[in-house]
């Protein structure tokens, strides 16, 4: 997933057992986009493939909203103005890089037992609240305001600002700058 879309949203999904679904509804001045896949998986001795690419306009506020099984997700959203952001999957990978588009912005991850890398543009001030059970955790350049709450050093002064909040099982965690 990432910007560069002169439409709304945009996908191509290249696979070996689902079809992209997608649907659209308007309500007031908010348009609902829903992209999802549908078919049924042939088994794990079979080789299989289910690559969705998705490109977002990078000039609209966006709401992103992630429900996936165990996945491999690679997201950069440092060119779209995402007010917020929501991911809920299982045992997965997960790479998401922000931008600094929206003025603030919230961040929400529910995983299973999963490795999750967030990267922030220097501009953001962030703070993060992580729960579950990490297994490991590296918050380059936060404090610790304990309870498992962390603040950015630049958090108090920065004009943009993003709040995060990590539920994870038995994970790595790793949230750094660019």
């Amino acid at each position: 997933m990432q910007g560069g879309s002169s439409s709304l949203v945009s996908g191509q999904l290249e696979s070996s057992f689902a079809e992209l679904k997608s649907s659209s509804q308007v309500d007031g001045d908010t348009q609902y986009v829903n992209l999802e896949t549908d078919g049924n998986f042939r088994g794990v001795y079979r080789k299989n493939q289910n690559d969705l690419a998705v490109d977002l306009n990078s000039d609209v506020p966006t709401n992103i909203d992630i429900d996936s099984g165990a996945s491999d997700l690679n997201i950069d959203l440092s060119s779209v103005k995402v007010t917020e952001f929501t991911v809920d999957t299982g045992a997965s990978s997960l790479d998401l890089i922000l931008g600094d588009k929206a003025a603030n912005a919230s961040v929400s991850v529910d995983a299973g037992a999963s490795s999750i890398n967030i990267t922030l543009p220097r501009s953001l001030g962030a703070r993060l609240n992580a729960e579950g059970g990490l297994s490991s955790r590296n918050f380059q350049d936060f404090r610790s305001l304990g309870d498992g709450r962390y603040e950015s050093e630049n958090y108090a002064s920065a004009a943009k600002k993003v709040e995060i909040n990590i539920d994870a099982g038995v994970s790595s965690l790793n949230v750094g700058w660019k």
